[in-house]
């Protein structure tokens, strides 16, 4: 038997997080809406399932505690990726032998980097314009994501002769 082809069903990454730390309700409907309408997803489960050393007996109990669906996504605004967060296996009370946890939470965590790799890698960009030398702004110009709302009168003269 080898793992299941089909992706397990992706967290819901906008409900049950702690605001104190990570105040990105909208940015995380986002990441959820990516999940599932573009299938960012099942692409990194594709990825991972080529990688993983995760045996079959490892995925069944990763799959009944449901540690799949306890992984946590956000936007990192610091270092401008996706990042994650997931339960801790060794030592989350899930009766499970040492080297088993381990392997488990090792492969978890693989999986979870290549997720939030792939989300932004291929599907998210919330903040490219921030630098004025951008290539948005080289591109568009100042109106880029309404930057024309600040100019100077002078500026906006300069714009239109």
């Amino acid at each position: 038997m080898s793992l299941p082809q089909t992706p397990p069903d992706p967290p819901t990454v906008y409900s049950d997080h702690n605001e104190e730390y990570h105040d990105d309700t909208e940015r995380r409907a986002e990441i959820q809406a990516t999940f599932e309408l573009e299938n960012a997803w099942g692409e990194a489960y594709e990825q991972w399932l080529e990688e993983t050393l995760l045996t079959d007996q490892e995925y069944q109990k990763a799959f009944e505690f449901g540690l799949f669906g306890k992984l946590d996504f956000y936007w990192d605004t610091e270092t401008q990726h996706v990042a994650y967060e997931m339960p801790p296996v060794v030592d989350g009370g899930y009766g499970l032998p040492l080297d088993t946890a381990s392997d488990i939470e090792e492969e978890l965590d693989d999986f979870a980097r290549i997720v939030a790799d792939t989300l932004s890698t291929y599907y998210i960009n919330w903040d490219p314009s921030d630098d004025p030398d951008s290539e948005y702004r080289q591109m568009f110009g100042d109106q880029y994501n309404a930057a024309d709302d600040v100019l100077t009168d002078d500026q906006e003269g300069r714009r239109r002769a």
